[in-house]
């Protein structure tokens, strides 16, 4: 695990914890409990918004990045205590005495709180270690006008398959210099692989700071269409099961259905042409255009619908630096959100997404070069 690694978990420590104000919110939620004990409403409210926190946590990154960060039983990580069970099962406790719901919650906060500041205590130890050394990598890794972006790998038929993972990876370097051509004039380099992490398969490359950006938008919509689709696919049982056997409403449903599965791939498809129409403005040729944007979008549904993911890692100094940070922090949230979701789809619906999206198309009707 190199610096740069490093540096990338305490990134994502600071943003879910410190950033997000969840390390302000636990003190507040400890320092105000007191003054709330008889006060049962607001007792479970605390409770609730903890909760939330807490899971929305337990669903990111954070919990492996800290398993990395911390691999001794010196220091462990809070995210190894399952504290949002805890918070769920108290807030289920529907004939817990007020006092029993008090000292528990309170406990609970306290614990909580401890580790938190051990974690911050120890990640600031290890910042102040690598610090200077991270931002060095960085400035030498994201050079002049290449960002870093990862392509990380976490279905199970890619990582456990040689055969599969080659395949994927031949994919990504087709279609990434093809997203290249589609966005500007200069040919693209070949697609330098700067590190492989593991845990996950975790590959790092270096690309134009344009076409990392755009990428990260177009990764965007489809997470957010994907999203849809998957909070759709949840509320939908209830409802279909108060038609009775209505054919009309059946039918009405299914047709829906349909369309914001297709929908998935008519919004990344309608972003990579949006995207293609203001390169052509700059004097980007579109021969063959309509073959590259069908391979961009195969690539982009099928590595999302997979269950895997892109993060971008750093930009040059010079590059629009504000900007870019936004759609790092946005594609990240979008990331974590259809991560979330995932999990409570259905084994079949699962299998019809799959069955759609998740086949990467071999060179489908290959653009000459």
């Amino acid at each position: 695990m190199n610096i740069q690694t490093i540096a990338e978990y305490i990134a994502e420590f600071n943003f879910r914890v410190v950033e997000s104000g969840f390390l302000r919110d636990v003190t507040d939620f400890h320092d105000s409990l007191p003054n709330n004990q008889g006060n049962i409403i607001a007792l479970r409210d605390i409770a609730e918004k903890l909760y939330a926190e807490l899971k929305a946590i337990e669903t990111s990154d954070l919990p492996e990045a800290l398993l990395k960060l911390f691999p001794t039983s010196k220091i462990r990580p809070f995210t190894e205590k399952n504290r949002a069970a805890e918070v769920k099962a108290l807030i289920e406790n529907k004939t817990i005495p007020q006092n029993d719901f008090f000292n528990s919650l309170f406990d609970i906060l306290t614990k909580l709180q401890t580790e938190l500041q051990k974690n911050v205590v120890e990640i600031e130890r290890i910042n102040g270690f690598i610090g200077i050394y991270a931002q060095k990598e960085k400035e030498v890794l994201a050079t002049g006008n290449k960002a870093l972006i990862s392509i990380i790998f976490k279905d199970l038929a890619t990582i456990t398959s040689l055969k599969e993972l080659t395949k994927t990876l031949s994919a990504w370097n087709r279609v990434l210099p093809i997203y290249h051509r589609l966005l500007l004039k200069e040919s693209p380099e070949d697609i330098q692989l700067v590190e492989v992490q593991n845990g996950s398969i975790d590959f790092v490359v270096n690309v134009d700071v344009k076409v990392a950006a755009d990428l990260a938008e177009l990764f965007g919509v489809g997470f957010k269409c994907y999203i849809a689709y998957l909070s759709y696919k949840k509320l939908l049982k209830p409802i279909t099961d108060a038609y009775f056997g209505n054919t009309k409403l059946i039918a009405s449903e299914e047709a829906r259905d349909k369309e914001m599965l297709n929908n998935i791939e008519q919004a990344v498809q309608s972003k990579v042409e949006q995207q293609h129409e203001a390169a052509k403005k700059l004097g980007v040729p579109s021969t063959h255009s309509e073959i590259m944007i069908k391979q961009v979008v195969n690539l982009v549904t099928s590595h999302i619908v997979r269950g895997n993911d892109v993060k971008l890692i750093a930009f040059p100094e010079d590059a629009n630096k504000a900007e870019n940070l936004k759609k790092k922090a946005e594609l990240r949230n979008e990331s974590i959100a259809a991560k979330m979701a995932r999990r409570e789809l259905p084994q079949e619906d699962a299998k019809k997404l799959l069955a759609k999206y998740g086949e990467i198309q071999n060179e489908p009707n290959k653009a000459p070069k």
